[in-house]
C-alpha cells in the first residue's frame, strides 16, 4: 500500500470508526500501518465487515429494559444513569442483593455503552 493509498485508508477508517467496535478499528488501523505495497481493497472488505457486525450488535440490544423496583440499585437509577454517562469509571458499592452485578450492566447500556465494546 502506498502512503498515499494507506492515508487514503486512514481517512476512511477515521470517518468509520463511530460504526465500528474499538477492538475492530483498533485491528484496522493496526493492520494499515504494518502493510506495505498492494491495494487497499482487503481492508475496505475488512471495513465493511466490520461494520456490519456493529450494526448486527445494536440490531440485538433489547427495546426496552426491566428493572425490578424492589432492588435498591434500581431506586438509585438516575443518579448511576448521570454518573455512567459523566465519567469513565464509577464505584458503585451497595449490599449482597442489592442489584449490582445484575442492575448496572443493564443500566450502562441505557446510557449507550456497551454499543463499540464489552460491558465487565
Amino acid at each position: 500500500m502506498t502512503r498515499s493509498t494507506r492515508s487514503q485508508f486512514h481517512q476512511l477508517l477515521r470517518e468509520a470508526e463511530e460504526s465500528l467496535s474499538v477492538r475492530d478499528a483498533r485491528r484496522l488501523h493496526g493492520k494499515a500501518r504494518k502493510l506495505r505495497g498492494g491495494d487497499s481493497q482487503p481492508l475496505i472488505k475488512e471495513l465493511n465487515a466490520a461494520r456490519q457486525r456493529t450494526e448486527q450488535r445494536l440490531r440485538r440490544l433489547p427495546a426496552n429494559l426491566n428493572y425490578p423496583p424492589e432492588l435498591p440499585v434500581v431506586a438509585a437509577r438516575e443518579e448511576l444513569l448521570t454518573a455512567i454517562r459523566e465519567h469513565q469509571v464509577i464505584v458503585v458499592c451497595g449490599d449482597t442483593g442489592s442489584g449490582k452485578s445484575t442492575q448496572l450492566p443493564k443500566l450502562c447500556l441505557e446510557a449507550g455503552r456497551g454499543r463499540r465494546g464489552l460491558i465487565g
